[in-house]
C-alpha cells in the first residue's frame, strides 16, 4: 500500500504542477480536462512516471483516461515496485 500512497500522491503533484492547479482543487473524479490538461501535459505525466515508477503508458492511454482515477487505477495494474 504504501507504494500505492507514494504513485498517487506524486501523481497528484506532477498533475498539479503541470496544469498549476492546486492540490487542494484535484480530486479523484475532477476530469482533467477541466484543469486544462492537454496531449502535451500527457505526455509530460507519461515520461514522470516511468522514470519515477517504472510505469510505461502511452500517450494515447493517457489521453483515453478522464479523471487522476481512471489513471491510478490503470497505473495499478502495471506498477513494477
Amino acid at each position: 500500500m504504501e507504494g500505492s500512497l507514494e504513485l498517487y500522491n506524486r501523481t497528484i503533484q506532477i498533475i498539479s504542477e503541470l496544469t498549476e492547479v492546486s492540490i487542494e482543487e484535484i480530486s479523484d473524479n475532477t476530469a482533467l480536462l477541466d484543469l486544462g490538461f492537454d496531449s502535451l501535459m500527457a505526455l509530460e505525466l507519461s515520461v514522470y512516471l516511468e522514470r519515477e515508477f517504472e510505469i510505461r503508458l502511452t500517450e494515447d492511454e493517457l489521453v483515453n483516461m478522464k479523471t487522476l482515477k481512471d489513471i491510478m487505477k490503470f497505473c495499478e495494474g502495471k506498477k513494477r515496485y
